[in-house]
Formats: structure tokens, C-alpha cells, sequence
């Protein structure tokens, strides 16, 4: 069975504040939407075939990281529509197939329901969706994105389609073609044909995302990936994500830098609705941000530069606005070495144990043709000139702690940022009271 993917236009306008993308390569949770269905597919399909036009280059350079034989990418000599895709992709074919639009993603398993079947859904009419009416597997009208009124709830196609004769299905879309009186998609033209001799069950799923409407894929986006250790759920009826983590001492500080943070600069922060810092269950529950984080603009956006302009300068603003409080102790130096150099070698110590980067420990690196020292090297390197430039060091500022790319959010118009996920480590040695004066003052190091 071979997985048939029409990919040809790029996102809706309202979608692409982040760039004229195709469906399968928009992102999602960290990832990309053909990153949910290889997962879903790729135990069961002999061949993944996704058909281009808008912006092709885009999947091809994306879906290069694949190494996978059976990703075949096909990219249209002229973009008509649906049926059209999806006829270049079957022509020459006789295998079963299963057609999922790029912009669609279902968690129920198609290959649970019959051979000839399909997902769908229901709500009163309107131009969002196509609709239609079956009877004992044929179906008998569609409504093509009307707005035509109903009293009754209709069903719609959800996008997930499995076919047993793709012979029969590309005789079908030929009539449709050839039919220059129809008024739907020669692709819902074709399944109506395709039913009248081959019944298809229409199966009922609430279990499924869509990303080619902008407020389904901002609904599609309250799924969030969190690291092993920590644990959120989200309550998608408030906005409102809870947080627990097994590492609590680490925890319990990110939840002090949010409540610390003077009450001028806490913009830059979700807001907080409940927490708890004990020890024995420490928990937050904030406000949900359905935004993109850097992490995912930088890997799967194309912002201009313009757009990125944007996103550092409001980078830049909050990192000024946080230097308007300042401390001067002479006892911060330790404090100072056990941010940049002790969490540094903590974090080397884990890579250490990943058999993945164990060869860079050892051996010198070459990125893009230039040479870098191997990290065994860095990290003695760190050792020496960390204390080093903290000697004299004796004022300090409010910072994040880990201001890296996914830990930043970024609204739809790069007009502002939102930062998650800070790292504070709360210490076990007093260092004349600078603890004291830390929490009193609300700055962090």
C-alpha cells in the first residue's frame, strides 16, 4: 500500500506570517507535519509519494534529512487542482493506496477500518469544509465548501482516505475531467463516482488536527512535547498549561524566577495563576501560549530579514530592561562560577554519557569545513578562563539562565517574546547573605 500525499499549495495567508510554506513541512509542536505521519506510516506503506508545486524546494531541502527510499517527492509540471495532484501521483500505479492531505493529521488508525473507507466528522455547514450525504457506503451528494444553511449537523471529510482499486479511482478522476459541468473538485467528483461501485465507510473521528485553517492549528498546537523530566498538561477550555517536574530543586528555582521578577519586567513572563515551591510536590499553572518558539521559526520558518531583525531587537530590548537592576557583592563570584562553569561541566558530563557524542570529546570537529577543538579540549579550556573572568567580577543583573531558542516564545507579529523554562539553582553554601540580597531584590545571576 502506497501513501499518497498532495502537498501543491503553500499554507493560507493567515498562516504565513512565518512563510509560504506547503502543509507537510509546516511546523507543529517541534516538529513537522510529514514528521507525524512517517511515524504514523512508516511500518505499514511501501512508499511514501508527495506531490509539489508552491515552493518544492522548500520539502525537498526539509525532507532530505530522511534517509528513507520509499520518500519519493514529485513536483507538478502546472498546478490545477486536487484531483489533479493526485491523479500525477496514481497514473502510473495499480497498488492500494491511502490519500492524507499535507495539512492533515488523524491519531486513529486508518488501517483499522475497512479497505475502502475514510475519516470524517460533523458540524453545521459552512465554507471551511466539504460536506456530504451517503447512503449504505455511496455517497450520494457533496457540498463543496458552501455556506448553503441546514438545520442538521452534516458530515464533512476530514482528509484520510483509503482506497483498494487505484486503477478504478484513476478512471474515475478522468471522467471527472472530462466532465466540464461539474461544479465540486474533480478529486470529491471522482470519490462520488468511485462509491457508486466500490462502497466506502465513512468513519466518525474526533481523534485528529488540521493545520490548513488558522484556528484549528492554533487548537492543534495545545499538544506540547516537554523534556523527559518535566510534566505538562494543558486545559484547552481556560488556556491554562500545570506543570510538575522530577527535578525539583531545578524546578522550584524556575518558579522563584517568575515570582521574583520586579513587577515592571514581568511582560516577559506567562502569567501565574497557582504554584507551590514545596519540595515534596512543586507544581505551576500559567497562562498558555499557543505561539511558535524560536526553536521552530529558525528550523522550519522563512522569515525575511526583516523578521528576524524584529525577533532580536525585542531580544535585545529585554535584555537592557533587565540590566536596569543591578547588584553589587563581592561575595557573587562563587555564586557567578557555579552558573557558567559547574551547570557548563554538569552539562558535559551528560553529553558524555550519549554514545552519540562521545566522538566529539575525543577528536577535533569540522563544521562546514572549518576545525574546532574537541570538547575534552573546550571543557579544560573553560576551567581556566571561567574563573578567570569572573575574578573581578562583583555586580550582577537579572538574566534567564537559559535563554536559548526553545525557550522563546514569539507572537504571530514578532512584536513581542515570551520566556519560558528559566534555570536557577538555588545553593547550598551562604556567600555573605548574597542569597538574601538576591531574593530581596529579585535579581538572578
Amino acid at each position: 500500500m502506497r501513501l499518497i500525499i498532495p502537498a501543491a499549495k503553500i499554507v493560507p495567508e493567515e498562516l504565513q506570517m512565518i512563510g509560504k510554506l506547503p502543509g507537510i513541512i509546516y511546523p507543529i509542536n517541534k516538529k513537522i507535519v510529514f514528521d507525524y505521519l512517517y511515524e504514523q506510516y512508516k511500518k505499514i506503506v511501501t512508499s511514501f509519494d508527495i506531490v509539489c508545486y508552491e515552493n518544492y524546494e522548500s520539502v525537498e531541502r526539509y525532507l532530505s534529512r530522511y534517509k528513507d527510499e520509499r520518500i519519493n517527492i514529485q513536483v507538478l509540471s502546472e498546478l490545477r487542482d486536487l484531483g489533479y495532484t493526485i491523479y500525477q501521483s496514481i497514473k502510473e500505479i495499480e497498488d492500494s493506496v491511502i490519500i492524507n492531505f499535507s495539512d492533515t493529521i488523524v491519531l486513529d488508525n486508518i488501517f483499522d477500518c475497512v479497505e475502502d473507507s475514510f475519516f470524517c466528522q460533523k458540524e453545521y455547514m459552512s465554507e471551511t469544509w466539504t460536506y456530504f450525504d451517503d447512503q449504505n457506503g455511496v455517497i450520494t451528494d457533496i457540498y463543496d465548501k458552501t455556506s448553503a444553511n441546514s438545520e442538521q449537523e452534516k458530515k464533512f471529510f476530514v482528509g484520510v482516505f483509503k482506497f483498494s482499486d487505484s486503477k478504478f479511482l484513476k478512471e474515475c478522476l478522468e471522467k471527472a475531467f472530462e466532465n466540464k459541468d461539474r461544479k465540486i473538485n474533480s478529486f470529491y467528483y471522482a470519490l462520488q463516482l468511485y462509491s457508486q461501485h466500490i462502497p466506502m465507510q465513512a468513519v466518525m473521528t474526533d481523534n485528529w488536527f488540521d493545520i490548513g485553517h488558522v484556528d484549528n492549528y492554533y487548537n492543534s498546537q495545545l499538544e506540547v512535547k516537554a523534556r523527559e523530566f518535566n510534566h505538562i498538561t494543558i486545559d484547552k477550555d481556560r488556556g491554562i498549561l500545570r506543570k510538575t517536574s522530577d527535578e525539583r530543586e531545578k524546578f522550584i528555582g524556575e518558579i522563584e524566577w517568575y515570582l521574583k521578577l520586579p513587577s515592571d519586567v514581568e511582560y516577559v513572563r506567562p502569567r501565574i495563576f497557582d504554584y507551590s515551591t514545596s519540595y515534596e510536590f512543586p507544581f505551576v499553572t500559567m497562562e498558555y501560549y499557543a505561539y511558535h518558539t524560536l526553536h521552530e521559526l529558525f528550523l522550519y520558518g522563512d522569515l525575511s530579514l526583516q523578521q528576524w531583525t524584529d525577533v532580536f531587537n525585542r531580544i535585545r530590548f529585554v535584555c537592557r530592561d533587565f540590566k536596569r537592576y543591578c547588584l553589587r557583592d563581592k561575595g557573587i563570584t562563587l555564586a557567578l562560577e557555579d552558573m557558567y562553569l559547574t551547570k557548563t561541566m554538569q552539562r558535559f558530563e551528560i553529553l558524555r554519557r550519549d554514545s552519540r557524542f562521545s566522538a566529539f570529546f575525543d577528536k577535533t570537529i569540522k563544521v562546514n569545513g572549518s576545525l574546532f577543538p574537541s570538547l575534552n579540549k573546550i571543557e579544560s579550556m573553560l576551567q581556566r578562563v571561567v574563573p578567570e573572568l569572573l575574578y573581578d567580577v562583583d555586580t550582577f543583573v537579572i538574566i534567564h539562565g537559559d535563554l536559548c531558542f526553545t525557550n522563546i516564545l514569539v507572537d504571530s507579529n514578532f512584536s513581542f517574546i515570551k520566556l519560558i523554562n528559566s534555570c536557577f539553582v538555588l545553593h547550598k553554601y551562604n556567600i555573605l547573605n548574597t542569597f538574601n540580597i538576591f531574593f530581596n531584590k529579585c535579581s538572578y545571576f
